[in-house]
């Protein structure tokens, strides 16, 4: 088989103010600042062999020509606005999915922070970003934020949202994917950083994010509450964070589930020492029941994880940091719970110290262990790998590395391996007139 691809032309256009002074009266938008880029290409394609084989089944004249124009201006230092519009002129089976005309991104945005209460709306293509077990999903609609003054809080925010779920334009009714929701977030000295989320989602003959069985006219409900608080205790300078989430409604699992509920925890800490200033360290717990399952939450469901880290920074500069983490799948199911288990540590920085202070290098080793309660899955991995770089002048750099891995698999045969690899390049940066760059 033998695929020939031959690119014809690949032609950016970039507008500017004298080029489009026929179309717009540039007076009028002196204050703004206007980009346009604009791409066409052509590929012809040609298979010979069997084309079964090819990477390119779909052979012959394949062109599009995409296009990218944004807006924005700076009204004062608390008054700003943005507009954003994407699109492709698509003849290609490689380019899209959608032929001809087809919106990609479109994005309106408008903050004022002079008002008495300041605030900020945008529409089109947004992200919902409410927190990992609530929403974290880009959306096609709506969300206003709003800065009310408040004398029990030194700042708050209250936003609403509301939109669908769905990566084309043209293809936006094909499938229903609706979030709306509400979060309030507000702080003091004396309470820190405290949130509540509440998010309304409606499916109906949507895929499920993570797989599972399609659901017709499903609805949940996620709600949580969140806090956050630095503070000190002792010598130790301690960023607290939690959140507690409940679910009730519909999930997606490999049967319909309708109706049920459940709940997600997450606890983390991050702490420094004042008195051995060298030393940091980290903490973090987690905990999803096996119906915790947000239509748009970034959390793994029926699982508890826990883990942590230690650091040391030497005073000739190198980091050391050690880690563990365990995480139990399938633990409340438990049909079959699935351990997880890794302890490392890293070193980087200086690694040579005085013989040679510019070489920057860093060192990682592991162990994980994964096992399951009916032995279908049983396997150690260690890895250990060394990466560095020098600059030899003010152009000139070399950088290597070494890799190697060990995996010891007892309950599967022909799984088992040692890996080795290594590499190695150099890198040249130069200067020439107004362009920088590097080889």
């Amino acid at each position: 088989m033998l695929r020939k691809a031959l690119l014809l032309s690949t032609l950016p256009l970039f507008f500017t103010q004298p080029v489009l002074a026929d179309v717009f009266n540039f007076e009028d938008f002196k204050d703004w600042d206007l980009q346009f880029n604009n791409t066409a290409r052509y590929d012809p394609y040609t298979v010979d062999g069997n084309r079964a084989n090819s990477p390119f089944p779909d052979d012959g004249s394949q062109w599009y020509d995409e296009f990218d124009s944004s807006a924005a201006r700076q009204f004062s230092p608390y008054e700003k606005m943005s507009a954003q519009f994407t699109g492709v002129v698509n003849g290609s089976r490689y380019r899209s999915r959608d032929y001809d005309f087809a919106p990609e991104r479109a994005n309106l945005f408008y903050e004022n922070g002079a008002g008495s209460v300041p605030y900020r709306v945008e529409g089109g293509d947004y992200f919902a970003n409410l927190s990992y077990r609530t929403e974290q999903q880009s959306l096609k609609g709506a969300q206003i934020e709003l800065q009310p003054e408040s004398s029990l809080f030194t700042d708050q925010s209250v936003m609403f949202f509301s939109g669908v779920s769905n990566p084309s334009w043209r293809r936006i009714g094909d499938a229903v994917d609706n979030s709306t929701g509400a979060s309030w977030v507000a702080q003091n000295n004396e309470l820190g950083r405290l949130g509540f989320n509440a998010v309304y989602n409606y499916r109906n003959g949507a895929p499920p994010m993570g797989g599972g069985v399609i659901l017709n006219k499903a609805q949940q409900v996620v709600e949580s509450v969140a806090w956050n608080k630095d503070i000190k205790w002792g010598s130790e300078r301690l960023d607290l964070e939690g959140e507690l989430a409940h679910l009730d409604g519909d999930i997606n699992t490999s049967v319909n589930s309708k109706d049920v509920s459940g709940e997600g925890y997450f606890v983390q800490f991050n702490g420094r020492s004042t008195e051995v200033k060298p030393l940091s360290y980290h903490f973090r717990f987690e905990d999803y029941g096996k119906d915790f399952r947000p239509a748009h939450a970034q959390i793994t469901p029926d699982r508890q994880a826990v883990e942590g880290q230690v650091g040391w920074r030497f005073d000739n500069g190198i980091n050391l940091r050690g880690r563990a983490h365990h995480y139990a799948d399938g633990f409340h199911t438990k049909a079959n719970v699935q351990d997880t288990g890794l302890f490392g540590a890293t070193v980087q920085g200086p690694l040579l110290g005085e013989i040679a202070p510019d070489v920057s290098g860093r060192v990682d080793v592991y162990r994980q262990d994964v096992i399951d309660q009916l032995g279908t899955i049983n396997f150690m991995l260690q890895s250990a790998s060394v990466d560095a770089s020098k600059p030899i002048n003010d152009v000139w750099s070399i950088n290597g590395n070494v890799v190697y891995q060990n995996r010891d698999d007892w309950a599967a045969s022909n799984r088992d391996f040692n890996m080795y690899q290594w590499g190695g390049g150099a890198t040249y940066s130069f200067n020439m007139d107004e362009w920088n760059g590097s080889v």
